[in-house]
């Protein structure tokens, strides 16, 4: 989900592990359940779901904890419990949560992995479930020490992630900008025919080329007339191809930035050429570990084209709970070559999906 050691920092201690969820997930989340999925001490996966609405809910809500691919491969398991933001009256949260818990703990004896540990984090303090002991674990739980905080958020600033205050603020991020659309739209670039078979590879180095040097520029503002030729390029198979199997191929830093750059432009992508971008800033944010943002970029790629395949393969993956290394296991087994002129070599067809 981070760095090696933003993960090992995470995993000092309960009180570490509770600064570090918001840094792990993206943003601070409430209502909550939070399980880090453990391999070999290393943070697999951190999955988030809402807490069940009700005892009701218990057997699918279990289920769907359960039902991620990360689940079987994991070795152990950590959980944080986030209450809502607000009970109704009369309505005692600890006591749901701590039933939650021992749902939890009784799925994990049956299926496995072992656990870890169940942590409520409440505000500002937090508790062990699976802790007996009243002066270790207070039912009022235990304060989060400052410099704590301070050292956790100072090691997730070094690579690069700022929680944002809730999960709506993930999604707006990537709201569509209409100024941006109009003036996009009103280049005439996107309108333009097919490129002739005979300047098509050329073209395709051209943009690729072009997008490459685009993506390295960190917050890097471009004409409408630029992003209009860029948003034409990724309609092409070849071009989209050859560019996630670089973005493949870099250093987090780099990813962060190509992850920046592109959805930038997706936020400015017309209807009907949201698909392509959309997918490749999901499957930066996927490859980050950022299984929110992977999953709205998917969702946005789907519904602009509900058949766009290489959308669908990346929300399957986020669904499923698969690991970023499962997208780099793919890519080993591809050479750069094959995604810039397919299995065959020379011209693909458009509408097949390579990887």
């Amino acid at each position: 989900m981070t760095t090696t050691t933003a993960q090992r920092i995470s995993l000092q201690s309960p009180e570490y592990l509770c600064c570090s969820v918001p840094h792990l997930l993206g943003f601070h989340p409430v209502d909550s359940a939070v399980l880090l999925w453990l391999v070999d001490g290393v943070i697999e996966l951190a999955q988030r779901i809402d807490l069940p609405a009700s005892n009701h809910d218990r057997e699918p809500w279990l289920d769907a904890v359960w039902g991620h691919q990360a689940a079987p491969r994991a070795d152990e398991v950590l959980v944080v419990l986030v209450p809502p933001a607000t009970v109704p009256p009369a309505t005692d949260p600890q006591v749901a949560l701590t039933e939650v818990g021992a749902w939890i703990a009784d799925t994990a004896r049956r299926r496995g992995p072992v656990l870890r540990d169940v942590i409520v984090l409440d505000h500002d303090r937090w508790r062990s479930l699976l802790c007996t002991d009243l002066t270790c674990c207070p039912p009022a739980g235990n304060p989060i020490n400052a410099m704590v905080r301070a050292e956790v958020a100072a090691e997730f600033a070094y690579v690069g992630s700022a929680p944002l205050p809730a999960r709506a603020n993930v999604l707006a991020a990537f709201d569509t900008d209409p100024m941006g659309v109009a003036e996009v739209m009103a280049t005439g670039v996107l309108a333009r025919g097919p490129v002739q078979a005979c300047r098509l590879e050329p073209w395709r180095d051209r943009m690729l080329a072009n997008l490459l040097d685009w993506v390295a520029q960190p917050n890097a503002a471009d004409p409408a007339h630029r992003c209009a030729h860029l948003l034409r390029a990724l309609r092409d198979i070849r071009v989209r191809d050859t560019l996630l199997w670089e973005i493949g191929h870099v250093d987090r830093e780099s990813l962060m930035r190509s992850q920046g750059q592109l959805a930038r432009l997706m936020r400015m992508a017309p209807p009907g050429d949201v698909a392509p971008v959309a997918t490749c800033v999901g499957l930066c944010a996927w490859l980050l570990g950022d299984g929110v943002r992977a999953a709205t970029a998917a969702q946005l790629a789907l519904t602009d084209d509900p058949s766009y395949r290489m959308a669908l393969i990346l929300q399957a993956s986020v669904q499923a709970g698969l690991p970023p290394s499962e997208w780099q296991r793919a890519m080993a087994g591809l050479s750069r070559e094959i995604c810039r002129h397919g299995d065959q070599g020379g011209d693909a067809n458009p509408e097949d999906d390579a990887l």
